[in-house]
This record gives C-alpha cells, sequence and structure tokens, in this order.
C-alpha cells in the first residue's frame, strides 16, 4: 500500500500543452503556490512504480464558471487521453470514458456538488479495471458516483499517467494537490515545499532566485560544467497543523547541452546535517522533468518528520 505519485504545478505536467497556471485563490493557501488548467490536454511522468489497474485519484478542485460540460482530471494511459476522467456539467459532477472514437458521458451525480468559485476535493476510486470493473467518485469525501460496467478500453491494459483537460464549452475549472495511491486518497494533502533562499553550498552558476517561479521558464535558470558541483536551496515548510508525513518527491527540469560532460544529474536532499545525492538521471538534450520519490527520509530511512521538513534542503549535483 502507498502513495504512487503526486504533483501540483505544471512541472509535473510536462507532456502535451503546457499547463496554465492560476493565481493563488484557485488554490489552499499553505498547502499549494498555484492552481493549474489547461487549455487542451497536459500529462505527467509515468508513476515510478509501474502502470495500475486499480487505485485511487485526488485532487482539489476550483470549478471558476457555471459553464460545461468539460473534461477535468483522469488516471489515463501513455497516450494522455485514454482513460477515466472526472468532468464537469452546469451544476453536476460526471464520469466520462475516453476511447479512440472521443470521450462519452458514463454516468453523473444525482445531485448537484458543483459549487462554483468555491474551493472543493474530488477523489476517484477505481477498482478491478476490465471486464467487471467499478469507478466510484466522492465530492469533498461522500460518494456521489457509483458505477460498475464493463470498464475496458481498446488497446489499454493499465493506467500510467494523470491526464489534465480543458474546457469544451466554455469555463473551466482549476486544479491543486494532485495524488494517486493504491489507498484512500480522502484524508490526504499535498503540500508544495517551494526555493525560498540560499542553501549551504552553490557551486553552480546562477541562484535559487533563478528557479524559485511558480510557473516554469527554461531561460530563467542555474547551470554548471564541472562534474561534482553541489547547489542546494531551503525550502518554504508545511502549514500549521499536525500531519503525518507519507512521502516527499522532488522535481527537477533540467537538460544538457552537447558538450562531453556533465551529462547526469543527482537529485536529493540534506537533512540533520548530511547530503543524500543517490539518484542519478542520465540527462537528455531536450529539457524533462525528473522526479525522485523518497517515501522515508534517505539519510536516517526512517520517515520523515516535521523538523526534519522545516530544515530540508533540495540538492542536485552534476556528474558525468
Amino acid at each position: 500500500m502507498g502513495i504512487l505519485w503526486y504533483g501540483g504545478e505544471d512541472i509535473d505536467f510536462p507532456f502535451g500543452e503546457k499547463p496554465t497556471t492560476f493565481a493563488t485563490i484557485y488554490n489552499r493557501s499553505g498547502y499549494a503556490r498555484c492552481g493549474i488548467g489547461c487549455v487542451t490536454s497536459a500529462w505527467s511522468n509515468t508513476f515510478p512504480g509501474g502502470g495500475i489497474t486499480s487505485g485511487w485519484l485526488h485532487c482539489q478542485i476550483y470549478p471558476s464558471s457555471s459553464f460545461g460540460p468539460y473534461l477535468v482530471v483522469g488516471l489515463v494511459a501513455d497516450n494522455g487521453w485514454a482513460g477515466y476522467w472526472i468532468g464537469k456539467g452546469t451544476n453536476t459532477y460526471r464520469l466520462y470514458k475516453y476511447t479512440a472514437s472521443g470521450y462519452v458521458q458514463v454516468d453523473e451525480e444525482a445531485g448537484t456538488s458543483v459549487i462554483n468559485a468555491n474551493m472543493q476535493s474530488l477523489d476517484m476510486c477505481l477498482t478491478n479495471y476490465g471486464a467487471s470493473g467499478n469507478i466510484k467518485v466522492y465530492f469533498n469525501g461522500t460518494e456521489i458516483i457509483d458505477y460498475t460496467a464493463d470498464l475496458t478500453i481498446s488497446g489499454v491494459t493499465e493506467f500510467t499517467r494523470v491526464g489534465l483537460a480543458g474546457s469544451h464549452v466554455g469555463g473551466r475549472a482549476t486544479l491543486s494537490e494532485i495524488i494517486v495511491a493504491n489507498e484512500d486518497t480522502r484524508n490526504m494533502s499535498l503540500v508544495t515545499l517551494a526555493p525560498n533562499a540560499a542553501g549551504d553550498v552553490n557551486s553552480w552558476t546562477g541562484a535559487y532566485t533563478d528557479i524559485d517561479e511558480t510557473a516554469w521558464a527554461d531561460t530563467d535558470l542555474i547551470y554548471t560544467d564541472t562534474d561534482g558541483n553541489q547547489f542546494m536551496c531551503n525550502l518554504s515548510t508545511l502549514p500549521t497543523g499536525t500531519f503525518t508525513i507519507r512521502t516527499v518527491k522532488m522535481a527537477v527540469r533540467a537538460s544538457r547541452t552537447g558538450s562531453p560532460t556533465p551529462t547526469s544529474l543527482d537529485v536529493g536532499v540534506k537533512s540533520g546535517g548530511s547530503v543524500d545525492v543517490a539518484d542519478n538521471h542520465a540527462l537528455s538534450l531536450p529539457w524533462l522533468t525528473y522526479e525522485r520519490f523518497m517515501d522515508l527520509n534517505p539519510i536516517t530511512s526512517s520517515a520523515w518528520s516535521g523538523a526534519e521538513i522545516t530544515a530540508l534542503q533540495a540538492v542536485v549535483e552534476a556528474e558525468a
């Protein structure tokens, strides 16, 4: 059991159309820096543990108009669209199936849960993808859709990504705190820790202010041409409250030039005075998002504590 993937900013959705970043009214203060939406479609990296045929999808949603219908968020295949999506009618949430023939509504809540211009929580539970599967949708923790049918989509054996979609008939919704897990996500939250101060070491050219933007900008960057050079930065911290910290992810958008070295990037953290950058990523010439998931503090091999998150520094190291 565990959390499989999570993200909440445009860097987490590097494929398809780049998501649009919205002002802070569209997200929970202290948890996310922004909300994201999409003009057409965008999708995440593949889940690091592989595709799923059962699982949960969670998000915070801010429906920003009374129009509909349109798709919002879904569990999808590698092509970024084939799968099952939560969508929005005028005042209702709907379930859509997306195949090579396009998308079709397969279920709709009996009530009118949509509260426009208001933050709310959505969860989708997919069980036993295949001939006799089930999908449930929850609004603020309460079940609103229960759909049992042949869920099979031609050419799709499992779901490997999260997909975002934009408006189809006017209006749109803005998302944040997106989580995929193989356990109940209804009580889960995602906190974005962003660069907010210089760290203990910086052997690269540039500073944390070159990588702290909410919306990615590949022309605003840090760089190095020397193997072993490290860059560290301090991070924002947790909101007020008591939390069990299940996992930490570091997401880095990076590329390399055609020069011989460095060709790889080590990604990690500094915690309790020690550094762990064991996760090595071979870089490509195009810009891509590279992720490292750390369910345990890699330095202590124990669960993360709030104090460790408060003092955490992000670390990247150039390698041959």
